[in-house]
């Protein structure tokens, strides 16, 4: 009875220990417009920074870790990983395209690896990450940005979902530029009023000038 006792304790405090892993919250995203805050609603064809940041809140160190971010819409935002910048522990490293810690892989999407620049590959208790990275929006309505977070704790054999995040922000049409400089409202159809009357003056004129000719 006492064995029993003893297993089913030992089952219940490890289950503890691996709920703790995959429940805490671990990972943030966030969307940053051109401000420098958080994004509510943007301009189609502007350029808005993501920003993960990857925490490892409990006492088991966390091999390999890495982050995928996927949005709502492939097409949505145009990722420049060129501009990826990571935070690890307060230092930054840049995204080598030779030795790239963020890249595009088809069968997942984005990938951070935040293991590029981590120790022995691992992430270890109280540590953090960050992730800034600029991406050009391409399409209006709304944009869902989700970061998941997988490493695998000791012990594990199969990476596990630590962590998942999303954050949605709106895509507008906005005020486009003026050939000759001057900002109109987009129109759904047609040209802004002041320029079809314009034309239409024009027109009119040309055709008084004919007959007093």
């Amino acid at each position: 009875m006492r064995k029993i006792a003893t297993i089913f304790l030992l089952i219940v405090a490890f289950g503890m220990v691996f709920s703790g892993v995959v429940s805490a919250q671990e990972v943030t995203t966030t969307v940053i417009d051109e401000n420098g805050n958080p994004a509510t609603t943007v301009c189609n064809g502007d350029t808005v920074t993501i920003d993960v940041v990857a925490n490892n809140t409990d006492d088991i160190t966390l091999e390999d870790p890495f982050v995928n971010i996927t949005a709502l819409k492939n097409s949505s935002l145009v990722v420049n990983p060129t501009t990826a910048i990571m935070y690890y522990n307060g230092i930054p490293y840049t995204n080598d395209p030779n030795d790239p810690f963020f890249w595009w892989e088809p069968d997942w999407g984005w990938v951070w690896w935040i293991g590029w620049a981590v120790d022995d590959n691992a992430m270890y208790p109280g540590e953090t990450a960050i992730l800034d990275v600029t991406a050009l929006v391409k399409e209006t309505g709304a944009i869902k940005v989700t970061s998941d977070f997988y490493a695998w704790p000791e012990q594990v054999e199969d990476p596990i979902l630590l962590d998942s995040d999303s954050y949605t922000f709106q895509s507008v049409p906005c005020r486009h530029c003026h050939p000759h400089g001057a900002t109109v409202p987009m129109q759904a159809t047609g040209a802004p009023l002041a320029v079809a009357a314009l034309g239409l003056l024009s027109i009119i004129g040309g055709a008084v000038y004919g007959k007093l000719r």
